[in-house]
């Protein structure tokens, strides 16, 4: 999943570890990107877990107004 905003753009990578959705989430600013997520996430629900990213990017990374 990707997130265009301001401050960069916000990726979510996404897998599966045993009975876990998990997701990474790393920043990209220009060339750069964060060698560390900047934030990781796990759910049984793979729908819930994607709900649980575009909460946790529009509460960092909120979009323009």
């Amino acid at each position: 999943m990707k997130f265009t905003r301001p401050a960069g753009n916000v990726q979510a990578y996404l897998y599966r570890d045993a009975d876990l959705f998990r997701a990474s989430l790393y920043v990209m600013a220009g060339d750069a990107r964060s060698r560390e997520p900047v934030h990781t996430l796990a759910d049984p629900s793979e729908e819930a877990l994607l709900n649980e990213i575009r909460a946790w990017v529009e509460t960092h990374y909120p979009r323009p107004r």
